[in-house]
């Protein structure tokens, strides 16, 4: 494994279960978790193939009244990638990754539900892809100005499939308001370049917050997005899902995500392919909940050397780097030229830990499986 990705701090993991043993009833034991949406303390979870939602407690329990599977007779029936939710009208939003329109054009789509699931109908979301697997991977939703936007993340780097979708930093945000009849592109939201992910699964978005996950790199990006305009400032912060006990991955089919507090988000994970790692099996078609580690406490001796303005002289003091000794009652330290430096070449190497942090090993993740079975067994219909 790379160096830099195992240096790279892990998120921790709070509780996970399989999503066939939350579930009452006899189902189809395929569940391709592809999404998850966290509100008012439950979580509901779109599948890839199958139209309906689950609703699962906090406590990932079986017993839990509220806990079962909420059937959708009507609209599309698979490609489900992501699911969003309007606070304002109270509707859902069930994103399909990738539809043909006409003859040679795909399109991503949504489904739209009211607030007790009932199905309402679906709309384009007017951007071209170019080709029909490699779409819209996760969805968001929110305000400006009095208008509702859908956020639509890209699998692939820059929008692309094939290679060049898996050359890393390029990671891009289509934005969409409600049209005439579809939701209009108006924007694109481009990820920091230093977001070095070989592809995208999940995007979530409260206040100012936005996290992205990524499957084969299996890795969550936390950002900022301001409200008065559609850009992430600074270059945000990267955290690998927990490894096993050799730095491997585990965590391996990870595709949607939510915030369910500033520390906390829930992630659910596809189902592992026969081309995957075998160690992504004990994880897959799961749901999980993890905590964002509090930032390190910086070294005692390095804030006091700062506040002294120490930090300053080490790097500017003769233009060359100096060996300060910490100064005592009051005593500035004194500085130490490096022998036989030629001029301008510093007389040891200076990594900038900052960038080193950011940058990602990548591994290529295969294709999505295809199942047509549907659900059976005890489950609850939207009326």
């Amino acid at each position: 494994m790379d160096a830099t990705h195992t240096a790279m701090r892990q998120l921790e993991l709070v509780r996970e279960a399989k999503i066939l043993d939350i579930l009452e009833g006899s189902l189809n034991p395929r569940l391709e978790a592809s999404g998850v949406l966290a509100k008012d303390g439950l979580f509901y979870v779109i599948f890839d193939n199958l139209p309906h939602i689950a609703r699962i407690g906090p406590a990932l329990a079986r017993a839990a009244s509220y806990t079962h599977m909420i059937v959708q007779e009507k609209g599309h029936r698979r490609g489900f990638e992501d699911i969003a939710h309007d606070p304002r009208s109270g509707r859902f939003y069930v994103l399909i990754e990738s539809l043909r329109r006409g003859r040679a054009k795909f399109m991503a789509a949504v489904q739209e539900y009211d607030a007790d699931f009932r199905y309402i109908g679906s709309s384009w979301l007017d951007f071209p892809l170019d080709r029909p697997n490699k779409g819209l991977e996760g969805l968001a939703c929110v305000h400006r100005d009095g208008q509702t936007y859908l956020l639509g993340l890209c699998e692939g780097n820059r929008c692309k499939g094939g290679a060049e979708g898996r050359i890393p930093g390029g990671g891009r945000i289509q934005v969409f308001r409600r049209g005439h009849r579809d939701w209009d592109r108006v924007g694109k939201i481009r990820l920091p370049e230093t977001v070095l992910f070989e592809d995208y699964s999940g995007i979530t978005v409260t206040g100012d917050r936005i996290a992205v996950v990524s499957q084969a790199s299996s890795a969550l990006w936390l950002g900022r997005l301001p409200a008065d305009g559609w850009r992430v400032t600074g270059a945000g912060t990267a955290y690998a899902f927990p490894r096993d006990a050799d730095g491997n991955i585990v965590y391996g089919t990870a595709e949607g995500v939510s915030w369910i507090a500033p520390d906390q988000v829930v992630v659910v994970s596809d189902k592992a392919k026969p081309e995957h790692d075998h160690r992504f099996r004990a994880k897959d078609q799961s749901i999980h909940v993890f905590r964002i580690p509090a930032p390190p406490t910086p070294s005692p001796l390095l804030a006091l050397g700062e506040a002294f303005g120490y930090q300053q002289r080490i790097l500017t003091e003769h233009r060359q780097p100096v060996v300060h000794s910490l100064g005592v009652g009051g005593v500035p330290p004194a500085g130490k030229q490096p022998g036989r430096v030629a001029k301008r070449q510093p007389a040891f190497d200076l990594v900038n830990l900052q960038r080193e942090g950011h940058r990602l090993r990548v591994a290529r993740v295969h294709g999505r499986g295809d199942d047509r079975r549907q659900a059976a067994g005890t489950v609850h219909h939207a009326q």
